[in-house]
């Protein structure tokens, strides 16, 4: 044993331990500590025993505070994130696999809603920090229009062939005719119109 193999790391950071396969959630809860502003306020969002999930050691909030709190104090090396893989549940309630690789963007997805579902401030928190909303306009050729606003967290862009994210991002946004079958139904109009 050498004490100074178990220190947190000459660059000043703590890492987090990962028992098998959760590299996936390990830099994903590292990318997170290092937002600022998210680390502080979900340090300080208030979680309450009893509350949706009975007790604060099977709160997904807690165990991310607990993890946040180390990551910012702590003078280990690296911090097991343990207790987060067992709070946090899948569909059918079990915890986390700590042997079964996972699509980050799907975990980060059901993360997300974890910790809404948990507490409105990490909600409103989350929203703040990493969501937005799109627009989808549609027009006839008459001119008539209908706008729907989406929220989100993610986009996801094709960036398969493309240079840059720019590229991407102008796929994203470009028109699509709609004609025939997929022809638009205005409302104004009363009938479907390209």
């Amino acid at each position: 044993y050498d004490p100074g193999d178990a220190g947190r790391s000459t660059c000043g950071y703590v890492g987090l331990v990962n028992p098998a396969c959760i590299c996936y959630m390990n830099s994903l809860l590292q990318s997170m500590y290092m937002v600022p502003a998210l680390r502080a306020g979900l340090l300080a969002v208030e979680v309450r025993s009893g509350g949706v999930t009975g007790s604060r050691a099977e709160s997904v909030l807690y165990q991310l505070q607990r993890i946040f709190g180390h990551l910012l104090l702590s003078r280990r090396k690296a911090f097991d994130p343990q207790g987060l893989c067992r709070a946090y549940r899948d569909f059918e309630g079990q915890p986390v696999d700590v042997f079964t690789q996972v699509d980050a963007s799907e975990f980060l997805t059901q993360f997300f809603d974890k910790l809404e579902g948990e507490s409105p401030a990490a909600r409103s928190l989350l929203q703040r920090t990493f969501g937005g909303s799109i627009a989808s306009v549609v027009r006839c050729e008459k001119g008539h229009f209908s706008t729907r606003r989406e929220p989100y967290y993610f986009l996801s862009v094709d960036v398969d062939g493309k240079r840059s994210l720019s590229e991407s991002l102008a796929q994203l946004v470009e028109a699509d005719v709609l004609s025939g079958e997929s022809a638009y139904e205005c409302e104004r109009c009363g009938c479907k119109v390209d």
